[in-house]
């Protein structure tokens, strides 16, 4: 089986969500660079075909590189451009001061937009502003609203009043509007007419007001094309908050399909822009990957067939397939792209808005997403082959690529897989981390000659069975899923054996069904492997471990916790991003740690200094810590004496009274599976003893390993240091009531941030 050595890349996390965060990927920043700067000689062109996160665009060209995208998505491209420009908050807020001031009738827009939003406060009667309404999907009117009165401090969630109805009913006719928002997309004999409908009618009437009364003056002449951007920047914040595809209640709503939810939010949009002010001034102003780099600095951008310099990026208008032949004497040296899954949610609205703000024309080239209602993971694989077939090497040489997923989930990965394969693409390694869930693959232009090895069963049961031992504990679906899926591409194995070598006449669908079925066939052998499941009776809940684990290693958990213990140690003052970045390098492929659990580690025994850096704590330095433990081991000692027990003072100690037996076992760290598994330990008569330091480590651990949680149930009990010196502090302490006192301070686990 091959070897699995690509160390996954941390990257950063945005400190804030910028412009249509929701809709694009949740990628973290200075993956590329890293990336980049291991991989391609500096100044080399780099190819991004998908052009789906602007944010990896403007980071490829900080890096020193002249980048070509295809973006065949109007919206997404003009995110690119402003953020590109990277105008300041006070730009946008000079241009919506101006909007504001102009006016509509014998009022200014500043007076007549935030009165369509005007109720009335519950508590002291003043008219104030509604940040929102909530309403009912198919319902005539709201059922609530929600503010805060700035008057007497009232705030929350309250019922609708007869005067919020009747300012509904006092909106101009909703047909004008809703007539308008149909024919900027499609005229009314387009054959796209009525799927454009069913975008608009996630509107509200209130909202589609708001938005064509911005539009309109986006029409007007006398803007300069910096405040015309400015101003479309504004309201295509405003185009998102004015769906009705806010959740209520709120959640991390990231919508795929165009449905209503059965109850949403209705935005104010007066308030929505002026919080795109906001937003767009903190996304134009994030700092990048380096402390000292300072705030980002605009970008210039060139239309294709215009070449940029190395720092520049070059947009190719359209589809990267229309683009291929024509970059035949380009010299890519890299492709470095996001892979896109699946949203009919934002393609559609990205084909609407853009009509809405730019007119009809602009969206002859997206007509085709607005009649697909349904992208599956076949079209998926189909949609990746598709872009990447284009990819052929100008040269003998083969053109290195790092396709990022973010948000990845095992069908996304196996159609990506499949799809770099159909491609004729040579799929290289690739690395998954399932907290939060994303995966980078490498893959070379120049595919490998020959035909595909054949898709065979033994080979997944083989590649979980290696898997599992090497990780040394229970795996989570995905990891599991990633672990075979990644020795089938090594092994070109991911297509059967029966399917012709001319795979683009083959149904991905198919291809999908026939991988998946011999994935789930290793998961599901239990002659092979043990399936621990809680509630959920499917196959991707619970976890899994060998059914009989004779040799396996040190759980993975537990290494990573020692190695992360060791850079602390050699590293004082380290960077959360350094340490990251050091323990995946340790702990390569589908072996790379959550990272929560580095973090939980990082957090049981480090201490974040006022600089954001991180040491190991005064109380964790090996000296100090000998002590505490020689400590503790006197305190059993002496608590055992005094309850009347016989006490053997070596390690691990024991009391012993008559027919009861009590074995301590103590320790400085969570490496807890030692004992709790070890068969030496009857579980009703042991007991360990850890720092309290170590409790979100342990509790996690014993979360995520099914095996330390059935040893707990068994009778395990855990003590922290801090409460067996309270216990010996208690005089009426006794035999009796020893035991009944030994669940006093429980375990709780806490999450912790992501973004430290």
């Amino acid at each position: 089986m091959s070897v699995n050595t690509l160390a996954f890349i941390p990257g950063t996390w945005k400190d804030a969500d910028g412009p249509l965060s929701r809709f694009l990927p949740p990628n973290s920043q200075g993956v590329g660079q890293a990336w980049l700067k291991k991989t391609v000689q500096s100044g080399g062109w780099i190819l991004d075909p998908f052009a789906t996160d602007p944010y990896l665009a403007l980071e490829t060209a900080r890096a020193g590189y002249p980048l070509l995208i295809a973006a065949n998505n109007p919206i997404t491209r003009f995110l690119l451009e402003m953020l590109a420009v990277a105008p300041s908050q006070e730009d946008f807020q000079s241009a919506l001061a101006e909007l504001g001031a102009s006016r509509k009738g014998d009022d200014r827009l500043e007076h007549i937009l935030p009165s369509l939003y005007v109720t009335k406060c519950a508590a002291c009667d003043w008219e104030i502003q509604a940040q929102s309404f909530l309403w009912e999907r198919d319902a005539a009117g709201p059922f609530a609203r929600i503010y805060t009165c700035p008057h007497c401090g009232d705030s929350g969630e309250r019922p609708v009043t007869e005067t919020d109805l009747e300012q509904l009913r006092r909106l101009p006719p909703a047909g004008l509007h809703r007539s308008r928002a149909l024919e900027r997309v499609a005229s009314i004999d387009d054959p796209v007419r009525a799927d454009v409908e069913l975008a608009v009618n996630c509107y509200l009437p209130r909202a589609l007001y708001v938005i064509f009364t911005l539009v309109n003056k986006l029409d007007a002449s006398g803007l300069s094309p910096a405040r015309r951007a400015l101003l479309t920047s504004l309201l295509l914040v405003v185009l998102d908050e004015g769906s009705s595809l806010w959740t209520y209640p709120a959640g991390r709503l990231r919508p795929k399909q165009l449905t209503v939810p059965p109850r949403f939010y209705e935005n104010n949009l007066w308030l929505s822009l002026e919080k795109a002010v906001q937003i767009w001034g903190q996304a134009c102003s994030l700092p990048r990957e380096e402390p000292d780099a300072g705030p980002f600095q605009p970008v210039k951008v060139k239309i294709w067939p215009e070449q940029g310099e190395p720092g520049e990026i070059t947009i190719f208008e359209g589809r990267y397939k229309d683009l291929a032949e024509q970059i035949k004497n380009l010299s890519i040296q890299g492709v470095l792209t996001v892979i896109p899954r699946p949203n009919q949610a934002y393609w559609t609205l990205s084909a609407v808005w853009a009509g809405w703000l730019w007119g009809r024309e602009r969206v002859s080239s997206m007509k085709s997403v607005l009649s697909r209602r349904r992208y599956d993971w076949g079209w998926q694989a189909a949609a990746v082959q598709s872009t990447l077939t284009n990819l052929t090497p100008q040269s003998n040489l083969s053109i290195p690529g790092l396709g990022i997923l973010a948000e990845v989930e095992p069908p996304f990965l196996a159609a990506t897989l499949l799809g770099i394969q159909n491609a004729g693409l040579r799929f290289e390694d690739m690395a998954v981390r399932s907290d939060p869930p994303q995966a980078q693959i490498h893959f070379q232009t120049l595919g490998l000659s020959g035909r595909p090895g054949g898709l065979r069963e033994s080979l997944c049961k083989t590649a979980l069975s290696d898997f599992l031992a090497e990780r040394g504990e229970p795996s989570p679906y995905l990891p599991a899923f990633a672990a075979i899926l990644s020795v089938l591409g090594s092994e070109r194995a991911l297509l059967p054996h029966s399917i012709p070598e001319q795979v683009k006449r083959i149904d991905p669908g198919e291809q999908m069904s026939h991988l998946q079925a011999a994935i789930h066939s290793a998961l599901n052998d239990r002659s092979s492997v043990d399936h621990f499941l809680e509630r959920e009776q499917n196959l991707e809940a619970g976890a899994w471990w060998l059914h009989d684990a004779q040799k396996t290693t040190q759980p993975l958990s537990d290494r990573v916790e020692m190695e992360v213990v060791r850079f602390l140690q050699r590293h004082p003052g380290c960077l959360l991003l350094n340490l990251d970045r050091a323990i995946c390098a340790q702990f390569p492929g589908w072996m790379t740690p959550p990272a929560d659990l580095i973090r939980i580690c990082l957090e049981s025994y480090g201490q974040l200094n006022s600089d954001e850096t991180w040491e190991l704590r005064s109380e964790d330095q090996p000296a100090a810590r000998r002590k505490e433990m020689s400590e503790i081991q006197s305190h059993l000692v002496e608590i055992g004496r005094r309850l009347g027990y016989q006490v053997e003072e070596r390690l691990p100690i024991r009391w012993m009274a008559g027919n009861t037996s009590l074995t301590f076992c103590v320790v400085a760290s969570s490496l807890i599976g030692r004992y709790l598994l070890d068969p030496e330990y009857l579980p009703d008569q042991s007991i360990l003893v850890f720092p309290g330091g170590r409790s979100n480590l342990v509790s996690y651990k014993i979360q995520n390993d099914p095996r330390l949680e059935q040893a707990v149930q068994k009778g395990w009990k855990l003590i922290k240091f801090r409460y067996l010196r309270q216990l010996i502090q208690d005089p009426g302490l006794n035999q009796e009531t020893w035991l009944s006192q030994l669940n006093g301070d429980p375990l709780e686990f806490r999450t912790i941030p992501l973004r430290i």
